[in-house]
């Protein structure tokens, strides 16, 4: 995958996110140096992984904001194919009816094929590169065949509408594979969330009175504090995961 575009969902431009994902490397090198010209000086060395692992998130940033905006693009795919298809029916300029119905979709690289496109650059040659660069997706070929659509003349409103149909078809059927996952996920959620905790204070209390020794405070607290709200968060990301992708 060519490094230009996902670095554009990062400051801006790819110059500038490799000058600000890098510069957490100058004190960490400098940390470095002094270390070598002081080994006794072992304090300098705790701080050189944290700037290191700040520039690996710096870097890999960019990449997971273009796959969510990929996935932002698939989920509000229908919209945008109606929103299209209706400014078409009124009488709208192919290209000018995609960029009003692209930019609803509130997306950087959508933006990026609308600025394109504006300053003639040939549609479906723009869709072709940005898939050279970002990698082959499945949202990237949808947004190749409404362009190429947008030439078909009187067959372009039946093919958006066939192109509707069919991701709403599938949208529908990835609802209810969410919903029957959900149901799982509450069960889980139940099990683990909800019983296993009360299990585990009650063993805990028993071998307290028991006199095992054991601190049932700092249990407790983990139990309580740590455990279960960790365990909590976790079922309400995988839950929101299923039932996200199946939602417009």
């Amino acid at each position: 995958m060519a490094p230009r575009i996902p670095q554009y969902y990062f400051a801006g431009s790819p110059e500038l996110h490799y000058a600000i994902s890098t510069a957490p490397l100058i004190p960490a090198g400098v940390l470095a140096y002094l270390f070598a010209l002081r080994p006794a000086d072992a304090h300098l060395l705790p701080p050189i992984p944290i700037f290191v692992a700040i520039t690996a998130a710096l870097v890999l940033t960019p990449r997971f904001r273009l796959s969510e905006d990929l996935e932002n693009i698939g989920r509000r795919m229908p919209y945008m194919i109606l929103k299209l298809r209706t400014l078409l029916m009124v009488g709208e300029h192919p290209i000018q009816a995609f960029v009003a119905a692209a930019r609803d979709v509130r997306s950087p690289l959508l933006n990026i094929i609308i600025k394109r496109m504006l300053l003639g650059e040939p549609p479906e040659e723009i869709v072709e590169q940005l898939r050279r660069e970002v990698g082959s997706r499945r949202e990237l070929d949808i947004l190749k065949r409404i362009l190429a659509s947008l030439q078909m003349g009187e067959q372009t409103l039946e093919y958006l509408r066939r192109e509707f149909e069919g991701l709403m078809g599938e949208k529908e059927l990835a609802l209810r594979r969410a919903l029957e996952s959900l149901s799982v996920i509450m069960e889980l959620y139940a099990t683990g969330g909800v019983f296993a905790p009360v299990v585990g204070i009650l063993i805990i209390a028993s071998l307290s009175m028991l006199g095992g020794g054991i601190d049932v405070t700092l249990l407790l607290s983990v139990v309580v504090f740590i455990l279960v709200p960790i365990f909590s968060a976790f079922t309400a990301v995988i839950a929101r995961k299923f039932v996200e992708g199946a939602m417009i």
